[in-house]
């Protein structure tokens, strides 16, 4: 079977600038500073209480006790309303974007922030398969398969014709609550290695680096979703109505960015 083609319900041009450009400058990560000031706190309620339970104190013991069920509670109120607060502002911005016509229809002489980009879509109904959107309509131009070997995939396209095959090592190290990606995953093409992605230990909010070897060599960083080149965002990955989106300037395309997507759960 070759590309298929359909209309499907994909970001508008306000909801595509608002998950580009907007989104990642008010959705709010945990600092590092926080990070610290917490685990401080909590590392002084744990002294306490050592301190109370070896020297038989109860006063010591209560207040570490006491300090440590506190900080417990305090970070769940810091993680939870951190994320509640970030999908609050995420829904009123995109409830806002919806009601607004495409700048297509509202302004012709306005240029398409867009226009040298690729959109990927992949849908979370349809997790295998990854589209490209063009012109109101959905292409479908990749599949995502498991392979032989038990952490592998492969990316192939509409005919089956291998695009590139992921060697996933599944190990993690991130803190954060969003590490559901691989440590380290190599990236083949033909049998030959062509990028690496490497996930990187942090505290706070996840960060990948992918090293590209072949057709040239070339480094990026994903950020909060957000890819760099030499510090200069480039793309971004979101999450819309059900579709992850990797949104990127077409002249980086490279298949470690589609591993990318094809690693995400």
């Amino acid at each position: 079977m070759t590309r298929a083609a359909m209309t499907v319900d994909y970001p508008t041009d306000y909801e595509r600038a608002i998950c580009y450009y907007t989104l990642p400058k008010v959705i709010s990560p945990l600092t590092n500073g926080l990070i610290v000031i917490y685990a401080v706190l909590i590392l002084e309620a744990i002294v306490a209480l050592i301190i109370g339970l070896s020297l038989d104190n109860p006063t010591w013991t209560k207040a570490g006790l006491w300090g440590l069920l506190a900080m417990v509670a305090l970070g769940a109120v810091i993680f939870i309303g951190r994320a509640v607060m970030n999908e609050v502002r995420e829904r009123r911005m995109l409830a806002v974007a919806q009601g607004m016509p495409d700048s297509a229809e509202a302004d012709a002489d306005v240029p398409d922030p867009f226009e040298k980009h690729l959109l990927l879509q992949r849908p979370l109904d349809a997790p295998g398969k990854v589209f490209a959107c063009e012109a109101g309509q959905a292409i479908w131009r990749y599949q995502i398969v498991s392979a032989s070997g038990k952490h592998d995939r492969v990316v192939a396209d509409t005919e089956g014709n291998t695009v590139c095959r992921l060697v996933i090592h599944r190990l993690f190290t991130s803190f954060s609550l969003d590490s559901g990606l691989p440590a380290h995953v190599h990236v083949f093409r033909d049998n030959e290695e062509i990028a690496r992605i490497d996930r990187r230990f942090s505290f706070n909010a996840s960060v990948t680096a992918i090293q590209c070897v072949q057709p040239q060599p070339a480094r990026y960083v994903i950020r909060n979703e957000c890819i760099y080149a030499d510090d200069r965002m480039i793309g971004r990955i979101y999450l819309l109505r059900r579709a992850l989106y990797l949104d990127l300037e077409e002249a980086f395309f490279h298949e470690a960015f589609l591993a990318y997507l094809a690693l995400q759960t």
